[in-house]
């Protein structure tokens, strides 16, 4: 029982950034924060990262959507040295997106010209890279 407790709470840690962020995108921000910050909690228990950044980054988004702007920005900020702690563009490139949006709510628009930049500039690279793997995958056909 110990084992299949224990299994069941990683697969509820891998899955809750997902069913919060799909909370988020539903505007039920209750909901969304409770299983957020359950999934920030579980999966730092269980030192998975990725699920961290995941739901760090969907939080952050939930509390700009609220105008919660400094609560939004720690999560951000946190979620920013994550993401490039774990070489994760994908998620770097969702907070430059938001922290470009928060800076602009801000009316710190010289930030939010160097948030768009490097999103740009990180997208691109992503671009080339999806290129190139397309591209090689082409060849082995």
């Amino acid at each position: 029982m110990g084992y299949a407790s224990s299994k069941d709470e990683t697969l509820r840690a891998e899955i809750l950034p997902y069913l919060g962020n799909a909370y988020l995108m539903d505007k039920d921000y209750k909901t969304s924060a409770r299983y957020l910050v359950e999934s920030i909690n579980l999966n730092r228990r269980f030192d998975n990262k990725n699920g961290v950044l995941l739901a760090l980054n969907s939080l952050g988004e939930l509390y700009l959507q609220q105008n919660r702007l400094n609560t939004a920005q720690e999560q951000l900020l946190e979620a920013s040295n994550l993401s490039r702690l774990l070489k994760n563009d994908e998620q770097l490139l969702k907070n430059y997106r938001l922290m470009k949006t928060l800076d602009s709510i801000k009316g710190n628009f010289d930030n939010a010209f160097v948030w768009q930049s490097e999103y740009y500039s990180l997208k691109e690279k992503i671009d080339a890279k999806k290129i190139k793997t397309h591209q090689s995958q082409t060849l082995i056909l």
